[in-house]
């Protein structure tokens, strides 16, 4: 709920809980999602995001509904059985965040899916050209929503392969592609980042470090991997503390805040006026 009200209405965006927590976070522990659906919804989306899934859940319990009524006998005693799956996983969802699991949520639609056709009268096929190709464009949209992600970190770790071997073509021509299987992660512009500290084009990387802090700047590990390029190979104790600052602001709590570390050592260069004097 902290995490809305930070960010409301809209919410922090999809998938974003774990990033947005670390501002407020009381500890270091790491937390994906909180542990209730309709919270997570509420966090990612907003009240929009919660509008429809309150949309989707009066959806099924009318499936469920509708479907008991229709039925009688023993098909009604199989479809009250039926009905357990979605009630169990409703209750279960107000505690836990069971929607990010397919194991959990695939079940639940084929039983939902199953009520919404049991006792319904069947009609002869007819052609609807329209609605296949929309299905199909349907399922190829869901295809690469779940695949082009996954895509972008495979190329990614053969990138970071690549520049472990010394094959720094391969390495920047592998982190391209992350970036265009997935140009909302901050991982393809590290990546290439990376190649050009190999090759010594120190300029090129700190762009690209900007361009991953530009591209989701709510996110500490952006501006933390700039402020440890800043420290480590440009030695520019002005960038680090503006770097590292930010990083500190969005994650006070995280565990690379230690005594002597990067940030207390720009810190210090700060204080001492080492930016004034223009160094």
């Amino acid at each position: 709920m902290d995490v809305y009200r930070q960010h409301a209405p809209e919410g922090a965006g999809a998938g974003t809980f774990e990033i947005a927590r670390k501002r407020i976070r009381p500890n270091a522990e790491t937390v994906l999602q909180p542990h209730s659906v309709p919270l997570q919804q509420l966090a990612d989306g907003g009240v929009v995001a919660l509008g429809l899934f309150v949309v989707v859940i009066l959806a099924g319990i009318a499936v469920c509904v509708c479907a008991v009524r229709r039925l009688s006998g023993p098909e009604r005693s199989a479809a009250v059985a039926l009905v357990a799956a979605p009630a169990a996983y409703l209750g279960h969802s107000l505690v836990d965040y069971n929607w990010d699991f397919l194991a959990v949520t695939a079940p639940t639609l084929v039983a939902l899916g199953s009520l919404a056709a049991a006792g319904r009268e069947t009609v002869a096929p007819r052609a609807r050209p329209i609605l296949g190709v929309g299905m199909v464009a349907l399922a190829a949209l869901v295809l690469v929503s779940f695949s082009f992600p996954r895509l972008a970190d495979r190329a990614e770790r053969r990138s970071t392969l690549a520049l472990a071997n010394g094959d720094l073509q391969t390495a920047l021509d592998q982190a391209r592609w992350a970036h265009f299987f997935n140009p909302v992660s901050a991982d393809p512009w590290f990546a290439r980042a990376r190649v050009e500290e190999v090759r010594g084009v120190l300029w090129r990387a700190e762009d690209y470090y900007v361009k991953a802090i530009e591209l989701q700047p709510d996110n500490p590990l952006t501006w933390y991997t700039a402020g440890i390029f800043e420290f480590e190979a440009r030695k520019n104790l002005c960038a680090t503390y503006l770097f590292l600052n930010n990083a500190y602001t969005l994650d006070p709590k995280g565990n690379q805040w230690t005594k002597g570390s990067p940030l207390d050592v720009a810190r210090d260069a700060v204080n001492e006026g080492i930016c004034a004097a223009g160094s």
